[in-house]
């Protein structure tokens, strides 16, 4: 049986990964990253729920059905989409503030 890990970075970054369930335990599954190199352990509560990474790496969603993937990868778009919206939409009035300022305050050219 195996896990799977809908990962993005940003929006031009998704990927997916197919890891191989270790230990399952009443409710905790143990999985493998890479054969020797890592594990990893996820509550089973917390299948199917947005996970944020530390050092903001990214986020992750993991679950036990291939069924559910496309769903997660479009959550993750929508997500990132809203996002990108936001940082446009944040930029463009960033710009209107430094034009007002310009226009207030004129520069002189030495």
């Amino acid at each position: 049986m195996n896990i799977y890990c809908v990962f993005v970075k940003s929006l031009k970054s998704f990927e997916i990964f197919e890891l191989e369930i270790k230990d399952q335990l009443d409710d905790i599954i143990t999985f493998e990253f890479q054969s020797d190199l890592g594990t990893g352990q996820i509550r089973k509560e917390y299948l199917d729920s947005i996970h944020t990474l530390r050092n903001d790496r990214g986020q992750a969603i993991f679950t036990l059905d291939v069924d559910k993937i496309p769903i997660h990868v479009d959550t993750f778009y929508k997500i990132e989409v809203d996002n990108t919206k936001q940082s446009i939409k944040t930029l463009k009035t960033y710009n209107r503030h430094i034009d007002a300022l310009k226009s207030r305050y004129p520069f002189q050219k030495v």
